[in-house]
């Protein structure tokens, strides 16, 4: 028993680092960086930055790497129950790390990336379930229990929708947050920003797994300084889609 809570008390250590950091890169005041002309060519094919997990790792091997490097999504976080998809973008393979901490049986329902298809356990041993036409699962988890979990199918190629871009003060710093929403299907969100009377575009960073974001330090900017945000949505199978332009003043 005692290992057995060592192991899931590990996991779920492990899960909590897999939540997607700030990936937002200030952009200098005199606009000397990275700069594109147009708006569909800068995101990149793959995440610039790495996620850790290295809990998890350590757990299921070095053969799972999509497990340090992958998009995250939180599918279930409650008080006892944490369920997180890690997806590998190029193979367009989801994995399912679930983690029981309470002392009963956990039933939970959410929804994956990944329609109807079977799940092969690589850590732990929860009874078997699919998804269902929309992706849904019904997962049983026994009392202090982890595992990990493949599925058997790739996730399906579809268009990416058109994202919606916002910006406002971010709630737990002095930056401005710059936020980008979508449909559930698995997306790299690349952000970019004009200066007014600017004739390209800057890019800020890059975001692939959900809430999508990027952060702007309010202090590079001019006092009443408007600027113009933009962000590229790409699909699994390399297809964009282009949100509408918003005006922003990161200082008043």
């Amino acid at each position: 028993m005692t290992q057995r809570l060592l192991h899931a008390a590990a996991l779920v250590a492990g899960v909590l680092c897999l939540a997607p950091p700030a990936y937002g890169v200030p952009i200098p005041a005199d606009t000397k960086g990275d700069v594109i002309a147009d708006r569909a060519g800068f995101i990149p094919n793959r995440k610039h930055l790495a996620l850790p997990g290295k809990i998890v790792a350590v757990l299921a091997t070095d053969a799972q790497p999509v497990l340090s490097t992958g998009a995250t999504a939180v599918r279930v976080a409650s008080l006892r129950v944490l369920a997180v998809s890690r997806i590998d973008l190029s193979a367009r393979r989801e994995y399912l790390v679930l983690a029981n901490s309470g002392a009963t049986t956990a039933r939970v329902t959410f929804r994956t990336a990944t329609p109807r298809s079977e799940w092969t356990r690589l850590l732990g041993s929860p009874p078997a379930f699919s998804s269902s036409a929309n992706g849904t699962v019904t997962v049983s988890l026994a009392p202090f229990s982890s595992a990990l979990l493949e599925a058997t199918r790739q996730i399906p190629v579809t268009r990416p929708a058109k994202p919606q871009v916002s910006a406002g003060p971010d709630s737990i710093s002095e930056f401005a947050r710059v936020s980008a929403t979508t449909t559930a299907a698995p997306v790299t969100v690349g952000f970019a920003l004009r200066r007014a009377g600017a004739r390209t575009w800057t890019r800020l960073s890059s975001d692939d797994s959900p809430p999508y974001r990027t952060f702007l330090d309010p202090t590079r900017f001019k006092r009443r300084e408007t600027v113009y945000l933009v962000a590229v949505a790409r699909g699994l199978g390399g297809g964009t889609a282009v949100s509408a332009v918003r005006s922003f003043v990161p200082r008043r």
